[in-house]
């Protein structure tokens, strides 16, 4: 597992303590330090291991974000940048119950992703592109928008005999993903089943098409990481 450092919100006492709940940043060792829902006191761990770490963003000295931890119910992502270009340097997203890792250090010639860091699951991440808010420094580039978990052979057969309409459908293209959509926060916005490159029509097709819909259990979260909704899709629902 990778050990490296995260993320944070809080409010100070004058003993240094600060209390969950606050979005202020408090200067600690150097560095701004936000945390939400736990204490922070003087001596704990700033970078620390992503697992085990609470969220937290840390801020340079001009309030610029170099670091961000946000968890979700099904895992975690991790980022930071620590240069003048103000770009990622490291990377990571875990999501374990799809035995999902993907660790990478961004350096000067290319991306590195460590074999012994990284599962071998198949899986797609796409991200928000913002760009830099003057007015709050600490939104960051890069956070990750979608996660796609490509699933087993075998949990793709479940899948099909639960719904045997669709296997008149499936093409060699076709493939079943969990997906994770996330808001720019960084919070769990929706997850459930995907399907791609489904037949569409009765005529024969030379190609997968580029389709996507959803099917079955969906469960969608408010912005601030409260269950929302959950349903049961059936049939598939196209995805716009």
């Amino acid at each position: 597992m990778v050990k490296r450092r995260l993320i944070l919100l809080v409010v100070l006492t004058t003993t240094l303590v600060a209390f969950g709940q606050q979005t202020n940043p408090v200067f600690v060792n150097g560095f701004y330090i936000i945390q939400e829902k736990m204490a922070f006191k003087k001596g704990d761990c700033i970078f620390c291991n992503p697992e085990t770490m609470p969220d937290r963003i840390i801020l340079d000295s001009s309030k610029k974000m170099i670091a961000k931890k946000t968890s979700n119910p099904l895992g975690y992502t991790y980022y930071e940048w620590r240069n003048k270009e103000h770009t990622r340097t490291y990377e990571e997203i875990q999501i374990p119950g799809l035995k999902f890792k993907q660790v990478a250090y961004f350096t000067d010639s290319g991306s590195v992703r460590p074999p012994d860091k990284n599962s071998l699951k198949s899986g797609w991440i796409f991200y928000f592109r913002t760009m830099p808010n003057p007015k709050q420094r600490y939104n960051g580039l890069w956070i990750a928008e979608k996660v796609r978990v490509e699933l087993s052979k075998q949990a793709s057969d479940s899948i099909l005999a639960l719904h045997q309409y669709l296997k008149g459908k499936v093409l060699p293209g076709t493939e079943f993903w969990t997906e994770l959509n996330f808001y720019e926060n960084g919070k769990l916005a929706s997850t459930g089943t995907l399907i791609t490159g489904l037949k569409e029509g009765s005529l024969e097709q030379k190609k997968t098409p580029d389709n996507q819909f959803r099917i079955g259990p969906w469960s969608y979260y408010e912005a601030s990481g409260q269950l929302n909704n959950r349903e049961t899709i059936t049939p598939i629902r196209r995805v716009k």
